[in-house]
C-alpha cells in the first residue's frame, strides 16, 4: 500500500471517530461508511495508476517503434554505401560471423546458397578464406597481397573497435593489376630512357675528350666531330623535349585547346615544311582530302601528330608514295598516312606504339629520332578519344589510320 493510501486511510479513521463522537452513530454504520469511502479511494487511486502505466507503455512503445525505424533506416543506408563500393568489401561482426558482403564480393563465393557464413565456415575463394580469419584471430590492422584467377588483389583488414573493446572487422580487396602493370612499364620506361640518353651521351663525351687532347691537330677531323656532337646533342634535345610532351600527355586529365578548325588546311601546312625531306629521298606525297574539312581538334596537336606520322612515313620508306587522305562518316572523321616503305611484321603491330620501340633498330638511330613519335600520337589521339589502328606488310608498306569524333 503505498504513501497516499495510508494517509488517506488515516483521515478516515479520525473522521470515522468524530462522526461517532458527534452524532453518536451506531459502530456497525460508521464502520461501512468507513469501508464505502475507502473502496472508493482505492478504486480512484487504482484507475490512476493504470492511466499512468498505460501512458507510460505508450510512450516506451512509440521509443521502440521510433528506435526500430532508425535502425532500419541506418541498416538499409549502410548497404546502400557498401553496395556502391567499387571494390569487394566483407563485415564480420564481433563472433566471426560476415553480416554484410557487397556485389563485387559475392562474385568470390563458389556458390549464391542463403547460408550463414562465418570465419571458419564459408564458400568464398581460398584465399580469401584466409584473409578472413587471419582478419578475425589476429584483431588488428593488416595488408596482405593475394592472388585469385591470374589477378593481384590487395587486402585490407581493419578491426573495428566499440569503446574500446573489438567488435568485428572489415576487409577490402582492391584489384593491383593497373597499378602493377603502372609500375612495370614505369620502371621498363626509365631503363628505356636511360638506355636512349645515354648513347649520345657517350658519343659526345668520347669525341670530346678526344678534342681537348693537347696532341690532337687534325682540322678535317675535328670538323667531323664537332658535326656529329651537333647531332647528338639535337637528338638529345628531341628526347627531352618529346619525354616531356609525353609527360604532359601521360596525366589522367590532359589539357587540350580545341577549336573547330579547316583540317585540310592544316594537313597542307603541316606537309609543306617536310617537302625538301620528300624531295631528297625521291619519294612522292599524294593529298587526297575528302569530305568535311571541319574539325573541332586541339590544333597544335593534331599538327604533331601529322608531322609524326609523315616523318616516320618519309624515315621507312627508300621509294615510293606517300599518301594523306581524310574522309568522313556521319559521326566520324578519318586520318589515313599510308606508305610504301619497308613494313614491319604483324607480331610487332602491337608494341608499335610503346615509347622507345623500334621495329628497326640499326635504320631508326641512323635516321634520327627520339623513339616517341608513335607513342606521343597515341597519346594525343587518346585524349581527343579518338582510336589509332595500324596495318602493315613486311616490305610493302604501313597504314595508319585514325578515327575521331566529328563533334
Amino acid at each position: 500500500m503505498d504513501r497516499h493510501k495510508l494517509s488517506a486511510l488515516f483521515a478516515l479513521l479520525i473522521v470515522s471517530m468524530a462522526l461517532e463522537s458527534l452524532f453518536n452513530l451506531p459502530v456497525y454504520l460508521v464502520i461501512l461508511l468507513l469501508i464505502i469511502a475507502f473502496g472508493f479511494i482505492w478504486y480512484s487511486s487504482e484507475i490512476r495508476l493504470a492511466a499512468d502505466v498505460r501512458k507510460n507503455n505508450e510512450n516506451l512503445l512509440h521509443e521502440l517503434k521510433t528506435s526500430s525505424s532508425d535502425s532500419h533506416l541506418k541498416t538499409k543506408q549502410l548497404l546502400t554505401i557498401v553496395s556502391s563500393i567499387p571494390f569487394p568489401l566483407l563485415l564480420l561482426d564481433e563472433m566471426g560471423k560476415i553480416v554484410i558482403y557487397n556485389t563485387q564480393a559475392l562474385a568470390f563465393r563458389h556458390s549464391d546458397a542463403k547460408i550463414e557464413l562465418d570465419y571458419l565456415r564459408n564458400d568464398f575463394d581460398p584465399a580469401i578464406q584466409e584473409v578472413i580469419k587471419d582478419a578475425f584471430i589476429l584483431e588488428k590492422e593488416q595488408e596482405e597481397r593475394i592472388r585469385i584467377d591470374d589477378v593481384d588483389y590487395q587486402a585490407y583488414m581493419v578491426p573495428v573497435t566499440s569503446h574500446g573493446r573489438f567488435s568485428g572487422c572489415l576487409i577490402l580487396l582492391q584489384d593491383m593489376t593497373k597499378a602493377l602493370s603502372g609500375e612495370k612499364m614505369q620502371k621498363r620506361f626509365i631503363a628505356d630512357a636511360s638506355h636512349e640518353l645515354k648513347t649520345p651521351i657517350s658519343v659526345i663525351k668520347g669525341m670530346s675528350e678526344i678534342l681537348i687532347r693537347d696532341d690532337f691537330n687534325d682540322p678535317e677531323a675535328q670538323k667531323d666531330f664537332l658535326n656529329q656532337i651537333n647531332s647528338e646533342v639535337q637528338r638529345l634535345e628531341s628526347i627531352v623535349k618529346d619525354l616531356l610532351e609525353l609527360s604532359k600527355l601521360s596525366v589522367e586529365q590532359p589539357i587540350l585547346h580545341r577549336t573547330r578548325i579547316d583540317f585540310h588546311e592544316l594537313a597542307q601546312n603541316v606537309c609543306k615544311p617536310l617537302m625538301p625531306l620528300i624531295n631528297e629521298k625521291g619519294l612522292k606525297l599524294n593529298l587526297d582530302l575528302k569530305g568535311e574539312a571541319r574539325l573541332f581538334c586541339d590544333a597544335q596537336k593534331m599538327s604533331q601528330v601529322l608531322n609524326n606520322l609523315l616523318v616516320n612515313a618519309v624515315k621507312y620508306s627508300d621509294s615510293g608514295t606517300i599518301t594523306l587522305c581524310t574522309f568522313t562518316t556521319d559521326d566520324d572523321y578519318y586520318i589515313q598516312v599510308q606508305d610504301e616503305g619497308c613494313g614491319f611484321n604483324v607480331n610487332e603491330q602491337s608494341r608499335i606504339f610503346e615509347r622507345f620501340y623500334r621495329v628497326n633498330q640499326s635504320r631508326a638511330r641512323a635516321e634520327g629520332g627520339s623513339g616517341l613519335g608513335l607513342a606521343i600520337v597515341k597519346s594525343v589521339i587518346d585524349a581527343h578519344g579518338g582510336v589509332i589502328e595500324v596495318r602493315s606488310e613486311l616490305n610493302v608498306g604501313t597504314v595508319f589510320t585514325i578515327k575521331l569524333n566529328k563533334l
